[in-house]
């Protein structure tokens, strides 16, 4: 039991570590890759008959490396899928995934530039560019353009862009999850590797930390 708990201690000091480094809890982390998870519990697997004494200095620092890496996996995966969230395509694009990475980029733009095109024409038509000059029309005469129609009048307008902040929430949701499968594949098949970053650090108190470079 003993030896479990030092093993415990260490992987929750490098994952603490690494999440205080870049701003997130391990768990986050954990619950998008789960390397850091999974090497955890291959730790303990193989280590179930040691005990505490029996491990050297040297076999806690390989345990260390190991958690370390795991947990860069992790954070590559989560920094795929955010990159697609953000923009539709960039995790894609990022892992070389770039037919869909393409296709995610134009279907956000095509949304976006269809959103707005569709909330400006169904604006009432005394509102439109053609119809009411904003650049040299005066702020009273622009402001009672617009309170002179009803709520109903925007109405259509207001469903457009709806509508169109659902599709994009949509797509990006569906590109951070494809972005987030393409950076466990590049994992997997040793395109994207990363080095063990664990340091310590003051002699009074142990401090385990993770450094990651992408």
């Amino acid at each position: 039991m003993r030896k479990l708990v030092v093993i415990a201690l260490m992987a929750a000091s490098v994952l603490s570590a690494f999440a205080d480094d870049h701003g997130h809890t391990p768990g986050g982390y954990m619950k998008r890759g789960g390397y850091a998870q999974a090497e955890i519990k291959a730790i303990f697997s193989e280590n179930s008959d040691i005990r505490v004494g029996e491990f050297e200095v040297g076999e806690i620092g390989e345990l260390l490396n190991r958690i370390s890496v795991a947990a860069q996996n992790d954070a590559y995966v989560a920094q795929s899928q955010m990159l697609s969230f953000m923009v539709p395509g960039l995790g894609e694009l990022k892992n070389g995934d770039v037919g869909a990475g393409v296709l995610f980029l134009l279907a956000d733009t095509a949304v976006s530039v269809g959103t707005l095109l569709g909330a400006y024409f169904l604006l009432p038509q005394d509102l439109r560019f053609d119809q009411l000059d904003y650049l040299n029309a005066s702020y009273s005469d622009i402001k009672n353009r617009w309170e002179s129609h009803s709520f109903v009048d925007y109405l259509p307008t207001m469903g457009v862009m709806t509508g169109g902040w659902l599709l994009s929430g949509g797509l990006r949701f569906l590109s951070a999850k494809r972005a987030g499968e393409a950076a466990k594949r590049s994992i997997d098949a040793g395109k994207v590797t990363f080095e063990p970053k664990v340091t310590l650090s003051s002699i009074d108190t142990l401090a385990l930390g993770v450094k990651v470079k992408y």
